[in-house]
């Protein structure tokens, strides 16, 4: 089930975190990392190795 805002421009589902990961790397043009626990860590790093 997926709950989602009624205004959405845009909504992509995903079954896995390494998929999520994989299409914000393909979608993005760059990236920042604010200030936040373990998981932003890991994503930031994830990031890194595939740069």
């Amino acid at each position: 089930m997926c709950v989602a805002h009624d205004s959405l421009t845009g909504l992509r589902i995903v079954e896995t975190m390494h998929e999520r990961k994989s299409l914000m790397c393909e979608l993005s043009e760059g990236f920042i990392a604010l200030p936040g626990g373990i998981g932003t860590l890991e994503e930031t790093f994830e990031i890194f190795t595939w740069l």
